[in-house]
Formats: C-alpha cells, sequence, structure tokens
C-alpha cells in the first residue's frame, strides 16, 4: 500500500501529446457537449475530458508517455481560472506546477480501438511498483513538473502518523493498475478536526446539476475550498440564481 500527501489542485491527464494539434470533436475521449466553438486539443485532459490550453513550452516540457497527476499552484481558485482560460497565459503558467503520480496505459485511458486507428504503441501492463521505477527513470523532473512523492505504509499507525502533518489529507493507493474511473483501491483520508468557514460564494453545477448548486466556496483562514454532498433539494435556487447558474456551468458565481 501506497500514501502520498493529498493535493489542492485539479487533476489532470497528459495523453503522451497524441492528440495534441487535433480537434477535440476528432477525438473519442473528449468531452465536446457543451463547447459553443471548436476546441483545439493539447493532450492535456481535465477528469471529465475537457482540453486544457496550456501554453506550448509547458506542453513541450511534458514527456512521450501518458501521465496522471495534479496541477498545482498553491490556491486552487487561482488554479482554476488559469485552467480553464481559453487563451492561455505564459505568466500564469509559470506558477503551475504539474505532480505526476501514475503513467496510465493509453488503450486503457483512450480504448483499443482509438490506438488501433492511431497505430499507438502500448507498453506491457506494468504493477504500480514497476509504474513508479520507469517515471523515476524516464520523467524529466524540473521546477514545473515533478514526481509526486509515494512512500510504502504497513500498518493503520502508519498512515495515521503521518495525518497531522499535511494540510489537504493522505491518499492511499493498493497496488492495482491504473483505472480510468473511481475506484476502491484509492482511500482518500482527511482529519477529522472541525472548524467554521465562511461562505463566499457558490460554483454553479454541471451535468445533472446544470442550472442548480454544484458546491459551495467557502474560506477557512485565507485558504478557499469547495463543499459538495448537498441532495437534489438543496441544490436548488429560489431566486434568479437558477437563470444565472443554467447559463454558466461550472462557473463561481
Amino acid at each position: 500500500v501506497y500514501v502520498s500527501e493529498k493535493l489542492e489542485g485539479m487533476r489532470a491527464i497528459w495523453d503522451g501529446g497524441v492528440t495534441r494539434g487535433m480537434w477535440a470533436h476528432n477525438v473519442e475521449y473528449a468531452n465536446t457537449l457543451k463547447d459553443k466553438s471548436t476546441v483545439r486539443c493539447t493532450g492535456l485532459w481535465s477528469r471529465r475530458g475537457k482540453a486544457i490550453q496550456a501554453p506550448d513550452w509547458r506542453l513541450d516540457r511534458l514527456p512521450n508517455f501518458p501521465l496522471d497527476g495534479e496541477l498545482f499552484c498553491g490556491d486552487f481558485q487561482v488554479l482554476m481560472t488559469i485552467a480553464r482560460c481559453k487563451i492561455p497565459s505564459d505568466k500564469d503558467w509559470q506558477s503551475v506546477i504539474y505532480y505526476a503520480f501514475d503513467s496510465p496505459r493509453m488503450d486503457v485511458f483512450a480504448g483499443q480501438e482509438f490506438c488501433r486507428k492511431h497505430n499507438i504503441d502500448v507498453i506491457p501492463f506494468m504493477s504500480f511498483p514497476e509504474t513508479l521505477e520507469f517515471m523515476k527513470t524516464e520523467l524529466k523532473e524540473s521546477d514545473l513538473l515533478k514526481l509526486h512523492k509515494q512512500e510504502v505504509v504497513t500498518s493503520v499507525k502508519d498512515v495515521m502518523d503521518r495525518l497531522p502533518h499535511v494540510f489537504e489529507g493522505l491518499m492511499i493507493r493498493k497496488t492495482p493498475l491504473w483505472e480510468p474511473s473511481r475506484s476502491s483501491n484509492m482511500l482518500k483520508i482527511k482529519n477529522s478536526q472541525e472548524a467554521e468557514a465562511t461562505v463566499v460564494g457558490y460554483q454553479c453545477g454541471e451535468g445533472k446539476y446544470q442550472g442548480m448548486m454544484g458546491a459551495l466556496i467557502c474560506n477557512y483562514k485565507d485558504r478557499y475550498f469547495k463543499m459538495s454532498g448537498f441532495t437534489d433539494g438543496e441544490r436548488c435556487f429560489i431566486n434568479d440564481d437558477e437563470r444565472f447558474a443554467w447559463n454558466h456551468p461550472g462557473e463561481n458565481a
């Protein structure tokens, strides 16, 4: 079992640059349902299949094999603004670090048909420890690209001893292969301490929650985070915010 610190960032998958320059509507795993215009792919994807528009000089620093990781800049709200911008700012992206924690197989991530169509060679299956060793050898780390530290733990005490020393929490992982969806092989552990935060806004819902509240935006000691887990009834608006939320899915208000 491996443990790593949970980052307050944005999950991002790099497909090795396979789709870089392609139109999103030609990529089977791209999420283009709400795109109001054609989108050029960069090879960097959000967890929901949206192309992240990073500058070319940042993409050039990424390897020719897939990565699963997290974009991080120390401020979640600032990061989301940077990552969602259609025209990337060179200055803004100089503060964004990509922390890689896995290297998924393209046929698992994109599908076997996609790999056959684009003549993509797929590396043999590797266990997670083998994948880590592969990344340690092949990933050229820099100030903006880092291999996220993951360590072996052997007991619950070992995990709990680490918990007070991290802000966001810990991620516990068993050693099977990379999976494309949420998995019981990944477990998030957070401190159980309670504290009061101030609600400063909300994020408009997406998908089945479009037109509703997606999450509350809270401020705790000048750190911003989102809180979700509400029922459908609690997400409904009773004023004009419903119209705004419907027309601005995923945006903050």
